[in-house]
């Protein structure tokens, strides 16, 4: 008499070869979810350097130069938070009329780190700056210029946009 042997479920051998293909999933995911994520934030924060620029621009209208202020300026800044004239999202930092030119963003460790975005008051051009040892900041400012080159200056490879 033959007995039937319902023993069901997975081998070990099937369960390790489940979790290789999701280890290997999980390591080509996370870096373009990590990119995608810092492209938001890039975007963002050109939207906001827009935004500062336009205003910048009303305000050199009404009073004949660049406001020094972030109060000055007729845009709503909640969230941020505002320290010694620097304007702070996260740890990263935006200084109004930086040298008389425009918008300054240093980006900190949590917050786009190793990028540094200068938007000008008075020209139609923008600035993408990324530390030279930072591939993924450079990622970040090639996908802003378009895929452009970047050009070195020292410390950063940077572009137009």
């Amino acid at each position: 008499m033959k007995t039937k042997n319902n023993n069901q479920g997975f081998t070990l051998l099937e369960l390790l070869v489940v979790v290789l293909i999701i280890g290997i999933l999980a390591a080509v995911a996370l870096p373009q979810y990590k990119l995608a994520v810092d492209r938001s934030k890039m975007t963002q924060l050109i939207a906001f350097a827009n935004i500062v620029k336009q205003a910048q621009q009303r305000y050199y209208l009404a009073n004949g130069s660049y406001a020094n202020n972030w109060s000055d300026l007729d845009i709503t800044l909640d969230g941020y938070e505002y320290s010694r004239g620097n304007l702070y999202i996260d740890n990263a930092y935006a200084l109004l009329n930086y040298n008389n030119n425009g918008l300054y963003f240093y980006g900190g460790s949590n917050y786009l780190p190793d990028i540094l975005l200068i938007v000008f008051n008075e020209f139609e051009y923008r600035n993408c700056y990324a530390n030279r040892t930072n591939e993924r900041a450079q990622a970040l400012c090639k996908h802003v210029c378009n895929k452009k080159k970047l050009t070195t200056d020292g410390q950063w490879k940077g572009c137009f946009f």
